[in-house]
């Protein structure tokens, strides 16, 4: 049976701004998009996840208006996925960021 690993909260917030790169595909977010961590979650018991929003287009879904006769295509908000250390360390790559 596989248990994942969560982080200390420490180790998650340390992990807050850090860019990383998918290695593989899953929904929307293709192998090799961009995501930064921008927050920490408490899974209760000391464990924490962290959430990576991902640097792909929102989706788009319409909107009909009932009183207008068009559709107002709306933006949804950039996805968002949470992750275990387990997770993190097996699905993600953290990408360099400085520059020389």
């Amino acid at each position: 049976m596989f248990e994942s690993k969560r982080f200390a909260k420490e180790e998650a917030e340390a992990k807050i701004g850090k860019r990383v790169s998918s290695l593989r595909k899953f929904a929307e977010v293709t192998h090799g998009t961009l995501g930064t961590v921008v927050e920490v979650d408490d899974m209760g018991r000391g464990e924490w996840d962290v959430v990576i929003e991902w640097d792909t287009k929102p989706p788009r879904s319409p909107l009909i208006l009932e009183t207008v006769e068009f559709t107002y295509m709306r933006s949804g908000k950039p996805r968002r996925d949470w992750y275990t250390k387990t997770e993190y360390e097996t699905c993600l790559r953290e990408v360099d960021t400085t520059t020389n």
